[in-house]
């Protein structure tokens, strides 16, 4: 998702490669987080992990979460909206790029679903 969006946003949208590079750098360490700690995991840990990632206000925003990577994926689909309504990509092929990038997304939910259930199973 970082090379998608390095790659293929605009120059002019660079603060949006910029955000959804944050996001994503935020989600793995928050996925980390999540499956040693559970859902409910101390939120200064995840403060202190997730600060060099985010701006204030995201974190904040971040942490009031029930579920935080589940958030964090919602933040990069709204960047992806953002880029969308902005045009970032251009034409067809921008579309194509956009799908892509969503298809990434999904991956990566799925791939949380598929933690959270190992994590659940018991041995």
């Amino acid at each position: 998702l970082i090379r998608q969006a390095v790659l293929w946003l605009k120059w002019e949208e660079r603060e949006l490669s910029t955000q959804l590079v944050n996001y994503v750098n935020a989600f793995c360490v928050s996925l980390k987080l999540h499956l040693l700690t559970g859902a409910s995991g101390d939120r200064a840990v995840f403060r202190r992990q997730l600060e060099a990632h985010l701006k204030p206000e995201e974190l904040e925003e971040v942490l009031k979460a029930p579920a935080i990577p589940q958030h964090l994926l919602c933040m990069m689909t709204a960047v992806m909206v953002t880029a969308n309504h902005r045009k970032a990509c251009e034409g067809y092929a921008g579309q194509l790029i956009l799908f892509q990038m969503d298809n990434t997304l999904t991956i990566l939910t799925d791939t949380l679903g598929k933690c959270e259930r190992i994590m659940r199973t018991p041995i």
